[in-house]
């Protein structure tokens, strides 16, 4: 249900390939920190995570399971140099 009280919602920014690189890089360094919570201030509240063949996962299961390869990591290191971003808008 969507109640609005006199006023149209701001439609949402455009995001641009800017935006995603800066979103990836904030995922290398908190991946590459082990930060769970660096994680957590990048994932939204309807994360899902998709691994392989393993069923897919909502934010607070995603969480838990950096944490087990956090512990199980000596010195992880994230690298995503290379990516071509695309991004394609909503009609």
């Amino acid at each position: 249900m969507i109640l609005f009280c006199g006023k149209q919602p701001e439609p949402a920014a455009a995001v641009t390939p800017a935006d995603v690189r800066g979103l990836l890089g904030a995922y290398e360094t908190a991946y590459t920190n082990e930060s769970v919570s660096g994680l957590s201030r990048l994932f939204g509240p309807g994360f899902s995570r998709r691994n392989g063949t393993d069923p897919p996962q909502n934010k607070a299961q995603a969480l838990a399971e950096y944490g087990k390869q956090f512990a199980l990591l000596d010195a992880p290191f994230y690298d995503l140099r290379g990516l071509q971003v695309t991004v394609r808008q909503r009609a």
